[in-house]
């Protein structure tokens, strides 16, 4: 039975009993049952690793969304922190107003990830099509597009090993987490 122009699956999950997706599912709880027999600790394991090739196999598909893989707090030098999400509007706003054409990062797509404290003027911004590329700005809190490329001047730009080590060299190690 095919569903009325009224019903219209509004995603990709949402189809008809026959779909890929419920197969899959089927599939897999077939696969359960049939496992039921064995130790539990070893029904989990392949459990977990069917689901796991499962929902993979559905993604190459293009059956369900990809995930939108959060990203990773790592340990932060002394001094930065991460931003809740006012914080994280209130700099990405500044950045955006101050960022003039010709700048390093006119037009590449980044993400707050971290500011200093007490000085929100240098905030460290991950790019969104090199994961493990970072770029500290110093921003300026003019509130208008500065007139110089050079301006919000870029304090480091690298991979996050290397915006820690270039912190450890300019303000010395940072001390162990209490």
């Amino acid at each position: 039975m095919r569903p009325s122009p009224e019903s219209k699956p509004s995603t990709p999950l949402q189809r008809t009993p026959t779909s890929s997706v419920c197969k899959a599912h089927r599939c897999v709880h077939a696969y359960v049952v049939k496992l039921v027999d064995h130790n539990i600790v070893d029904l989990l394991g392949r459990f977990v690793f069917h689901q796991t090739v499962s929902q993979a196999l559905l993604r190459a598909f293009s059956l369900i969304p990809m995930p939108t893989a959060p990203l990773s707090r790592p340990a932060l030098p002394h001094g930065w922190y991460y931003p809740d999400t006012e914080d994280t509007q209130m700099l990405l706003n500044e950045f955006q107003r101050e960022l003039p054409p010709g700048h390093l990062l006119d037009g590449v797509p980044v993400d707050v990830f971290a500011w200093r404290e007490g000085a929100t003027d240098d905030v460290l911004f991950r790019h969104r099509s090199q994961s493990d590329r970072f770029t500290v700005i110093h921003l300026s809190w003019l509130g208008r597009t500065e007139i110089n490329a050079q301006h919000p001047t870029v304090e480091f730009d690298g991979t996050f090993a290397d915006f820690l080590a270039n912190e450890e060299h300019l303000y010395g190690p940072t001390p162990p987490a209490q």
